[in-house]
């Protein structure tokens, strides 16, 4: 399929149609509604929705951050000659991209787009149709704390990706579509890749997802994203977007995120904290 030969808008309308099939196909796979009808699925969805809709927060926190960077450029470092240092000079990003062929860019263009997208927003829809509150905070709150901790970086520690950094031999193969380089540049202005938020998103739910067997009803969705984690990894580097160092930065902010999410003291401290929050509120 050749993106470039669409409209920007058809473009959208293909992409978001699709994840909309996939959503519900994904329920149909993923879903396990052996235990559960129909009825008490939408009951669940209607009663979490207000979780799902936390990712909204994230999504306007991510625009508000690229709309800052121009605001903050004249106050930052690039600290990409450091990054690509710490990267052997992407030497690993030209050796993958040796390999390249017009069906590999195509099949790691979608794994990147579409199937990262479809993990974000199919993550908290399954766990709240399944009206699985406990997994959906879960989630909710490691996906708070992991965009915390990246988007301080991309704000104060700007990295440019492989492809726009002046490689030889990085080609920046997603950014030379004119529809793909459009939609990524509504959230992403080329220069957050330290850590990997691609990388991040996908490990931190995989891992959240083990170990299998206190997950019994999400079996087939935890190795589903343990392939499509891997596969993500290799996407950013095949397409030319992320360093390895970003790659190990965002596997590090999943494993954070994840820890502090099942520690009980950080969430006994997290519960006391928004406690007093609303204990103060409903007195003034």
């Amino acid at each position: 399929m050749n993106f470039e030969n669409m409209t920007y808008t058809e473009f959208l309308l293909l992409l978001f149609t699709s994840i909309s099939i996939g959503l519900v196909i994904g329920l149909y796979l993923f879903g396990n509604f052996k235990n559960i009808t129909i009825l008490e699925a939408l009951n669940g969805f209607k009663k979490n929705f207000k979780y799902v809709l936390g990712l909204g927060l994230i999504l306007l926190a991510i625009v508000i951050e690229n709309a800052t960077h121009t605001i903050l450029d004249p106050f930052t470092t690039d600290y990409t000659p450091l990054i690509c240092a710490l990267s052997m000079n992407g030497a690993i990003v030209e050796a993958v991209q040796t390999f390249r062929t017009p069906a590999m860019d195509m099949f790691f263009i979608v794994i990147y787009i579409y199937f990262y997208i479809f993990m974000l927003l199919f993550t908290p829809l399954l766990y709240a149709v399944r009206d699985d509150k406990k997994h959906i905070k879960q989630y909710m709150l490691a996906m708070l704390i992991a965009y915390a901790i990246m988007m301080t970086f991309y704000l104060l520690f700007p990295v440019k990706t492989t492809g726009q950094s002046g490689l030889i031999n990085a080609y920046p193969v997603l950014y030379s579509n004119p529809n793909l380089l459009e939609f990524v540049l509504a959230f992403d202005p080329l220069d957050n890749c330290f850590p990997s938020g691609h990388v991040a998103g996908p490990v931190l739910t995989t891992m959240l997802l083990f170990p299998i067997r206190d997950h019994k009803n999400y079996k087939r969705f935890a190795y589903f994203t343990l392939i499509i984690s891997a596969l993500v990894i290799m996407s950013v580097i095949y397409l030319g977007i992320h360093w390895e160092i970003d790659v190990i930065a965002g596997i590090g902010v999943a494993f954070i995120s994840v820890w502090l999410v099942r520690n009980k003291r950080f969430r006994e401290s997290l519960d006391t904290f928004l406690i007093n929050i609303k204990f103060k509120s409903n007195n003034r």
